[in-house]
């Protein structure tokens, strides 16, 4: 993820602008989750254990009002970032 910061950067600014409030690592996350990865595998990716990535993706569900990943996906989508 260290080559993707300039991308973090770039989806945090745009969820602002989309009225989103998501941290760093929520975005980081999040642009995980539109690409599909699980909660396992992006608890391996980050360095963190499997029950802090799930919690991540819960209060991003409850930030961007999404009920499914699939609803993740097409705010990503919505937005340019996947």
């Amino acid at each position: 993820m260290a080559d993707e910061k300039p991308e973090i950067t770039k989806a945090f600014a745009l969820l602002i602008l989309a009225g989103y409030r998501l941290t760093m690592r929520e975005t980081e996350i999040f642009i995980l989750l539109s690409r599909g990865k699980r909660n396992k595998e992006i608890a391996s990716m980050l360095f963190i254990d499997y029950k802090t990535a799930r919690t991540h993706r819960a209060r991003i569900c409850k930030k961007l009002n999404a009920h499914s990943k699939h609803a993740l996906t097409e705010i990503a989508r919505r937005l340019g970032l996947v």
